[in-house]
């Protein structure tokens, strides 16, 4: 090696390590803080980092672009019951169910069925809604389809779910620990812990430092979050 190759070398040794670029309003390119707001693009579903003042452009209904909310819902004392879980068929004890971004629920337009004799039987909620259940894992998240008819009929019966906004919040169901918690808590949150998730997976089940992220957040969850 050449004395002018080693000399440069040495120079780059003696540069200080690169500091991680700082995120950046996807609207309007100003700095942001580490927890900053989101906005979801309703067609995709792609969420953008955003400054409070351009988040804010998008806080009304009927926008193709929409804010996320802050707010998270902690259900306190709700639980699904065994046979709710089951149909459910989620193979981890970690998930959430959210949907298409504006879709709606469909239980908020009660319907008449009409029997197979052609009078009118009971109520049928409808339309049905686009749901899926999401869950981490060291692959980053796996979706599969939440059966429209099975999720009207678990929120028929649990008026707390019935004010979930799909696409802009989810239903996140932490049944690693007991008692079980569920809350009703923005998309972004729920994109956060399975980032958390995927990074510190270890081994066959996730580690001890899964556990601790998925108790930490949570525990963050419920500071915050008003109880429903």
């Amino acid at each position: 090696m050449t004395a002018g190759a080693m000399a440069a070398l040495q120079r780059i040794r003696a540069r200080p390590p690169a500091r991680a670029e700082a995120s950046r309003c996807e609207f309007c390119a100003q700095p942001l803080a580490e927890r900053h707001e989101h906005v979801v693009e309703f067609s995709t579903g792609a969420l953008s980092c955003s400054c409070i003042a351009c988040a804010l452009l998008f806080d009304r209904e009927g926008q193709p672009l929409r804010r996320v909310p802050r707010d998270s819902r902690y259900l306190l004392g709700f639980d699904l019951d065994p046979l709710e879980w089951a149909s459910l068929m989620i193979p981890v004890k970690l998930a959430f169910i959210t949907g298409k971004a504006g879709a709606g629920l469909g239980i908020t337009g009660p319907r008449p069925r009409a029997s197979p004799s052609g009078t009118r039987g009971a109520a049928a909620l409808g339309p049905a809604p686009s749901m899926d259940i999401r869950y981490p894992s060291p692959g980053g998240i796996v979706t599969a389809p939440l059966d429209a008819d099975l999720w009207i009929s678990i929120c028929s019966r649990h008026p707390e779910l019935q004010s979930l906004r799909p696409g802009l919040e989810a239903l996140l169901l932490n049944y690693m620990e007991r008692p079980h918690q569920l809350f009703i808590t923005p998309i972004d949150q729920c994109y956060r812990l399975a980032g958390l998730v995927r990074s510190a997976w270890s081994g066959f089940s996730g580690g001890s430092e899964v556990r601790r992220h998925v108790h930490n957040l949570c525990a963050e969850l419920r500071g915050g979050a008003s109880r429903a």
